[in-house]
C-alpha cells in the first residue's frame, strides 16, 4: 500500500511506500472521512468475498492521513462461512460523531464513536422488507440531520429511508412509489449526498438518469 497525502490543489505533501501499518491485503467497500474539528481521518475497509470470521474487517484511524492504525476490528457474520461488510463510516459535523455501518445476513447494524476509537452498537434494521441492504448514508450539516437508504437486496428495489437527529431514534421515510434500480449500483461510493441548494438529501440513480430528493423542511 501506497500513502499520499496531499493539498487542496492535489499537489502530494508527503508519501510513504509500503505502508505496513495499513493493511497489505486486498480490500473493498472502503471510503475515507476527515474530522476537521478532531484532526483525525477514519477509513473503513472490508474483505471481499471472503470468511468474515477469519478476515473481519474494520475502521483504521490516523492523524496525519499517513500512518494508519487499526481501531476497531467488525463483528463476526451470522456464522463461521457468513460475509459481513463494514461499508461506510461518516462524520456528522457540528455534533462531534462518527457512523459506521456493518451489514450481515442483509441486517443493517449502525455505530457510532465520538473519538473514533471507542465504537457502540447504536441501531439495528432487520429485514422488514425482504431482505434489506445498505445503499447510502448521508449527514446534513445545516439541518442536524443524517439520512439512511436502504433496497431489497433480492429485487433492486428502493422501498425506504430513515431519518435521525439523535442517531438513537430513527424515523422511517417510505419512497413511494417504489423506485427500480440497477444492480450496478457501486453502493460504497455513495449515491447519497445532502444538497445545501435544494435543501434536501439527493440519491442518484445514474444508469436511469434521474434523481430522487428527501426535503427537510425543519
Amino acid at each position: 500500500i501506497t500513502t499520499a497525502l496531499m493539498d487542496k490543489e492535489g499537489n502530494i505533501i508527503n508519501i510513504v511506500q509500503d505502508n505496513q501499518t495499513l493493511f497489505t491485503d486486498t480490500y473493498s467497500y472502503n471510503n475515507l472521512c476527515w474530522a476537521g474539528d478532531k484532526g483525525i481521518f477514519l477509513s473503513s475497509h472490508s474483505r471481499a468475498n471472503s470468511n468474515t470470521a477469519t478476515e473481519p474487517g474494520g475502521i483504521w484511524l490516523s492523524s496525519n492521513g499517513l500512518n494508519w492504525e487499526r481501531v476497531f476490528t467488525t463483528p463476526l457474520g451470522p456464522s463461521s462461512s457468513g460475509l459481513a461488510y463494514l461499508y461506510q463510516v461518516i462524520y456528522c459535523s457540528g455534533t462531534g460523531t462518527f457512523l459506521a455501518l456493518w451489514n450481515a445476513s442483509h441486517t443493517i447494524t449502525i455505530y457510532k464513536s465520538t473519538d473514533g476509537r471507542t465504537w457502540e452498537e447504536t441501531k439495528s434494521f432487520e429485514d422488514v422488507y425482504g431482505s434489506i441492504d445498505f445503499i447510502g448514508i448521508a449527514w446534513s450539516p445545516k439541518k442536524k440531520v443524517a439520512c439512511l437508504v436502504v433496497r431489497n437486496y433480492k429485487s433492486p428495489k428502493l422501498y425506504t429511508s430513515y431519518i435521525t437527529r439523535d442517531f438513537e431514534n430513527w424515523v422511517e421515510i417510505p419512497i413511494k412509489p417504489v423506485v427500480e434500480i440497477s444492480y450496478s449500483i457501486n453502493r460504497p461510493n455513495g449515491n447519497l449526498k445532502w444538497s445545501d441548494a435544494l435543501n434536501a438529501f439527493v440519491f442518484c440513480n445514474y444508469k436511469e438518469g434521474y434523481f430522487l430528493t428527501l426535503t427537510i423542511d425543519n
